[in-house]
């Protein structure tokens, strides 16, 4: 579907494409005037940078390395470790315990059971 007034050739709209990384050139700014479609836009932005920084959270991994609480909920979850070692060497790691396996790691990124990058673990913090 096209933006109100689009007349560019080369639209991503008029092809039947959907809209591409970046903003289309010829969008229609009168559309921006009515304050909910502001809002839903600010909206979908806002949820689309959130969801960006989720996954880029996931590739980037960290360089601490897991909680024993973490670890155990990743085992239990069937997930692994992909390890970078201060060697330069990538491993893979499923441990349940003994954090001793990412002493020295450069870059600590879990993976779920089917061997893809996932969110690290998530454990509630004991009360006691």
């Amino acid at each position: 579907m096209s933006p109100a007034g689009c007349s560019g050739a080369g639209c991503p709209f008029r092809s039947g494409g959907g809209p591409t990384v970046g903003v289309c050139r010829c969008f229609d700014a009168r559309a921006f005037q009515d304050p909910a479609r502001r809002r839903e836009t600010a909206e979908a932005v806002r949820a689309l940078v959130a969801e960006r920084d989720a996954l880029r959270a996931i590739v980037e991994g960290r360089t601490t390395p897991p909680t024993d609480a973490e670890m155990l909920s990743h085992w239990r979850a069937g997930g692994w470790w992909l390890v970078l070692g201060a060697d330069g060497q990538l491993r893979s790691e499923c441990v349940r315990e003994d954090g001793d396996v990412f002493r020295g790691a450069r870059r600590i990124i879990a993976a779920d059971r089917d061997g893809r990058p996932c969110a690290w673990p998530v454990v509630e913090a004991s009360r006691g």
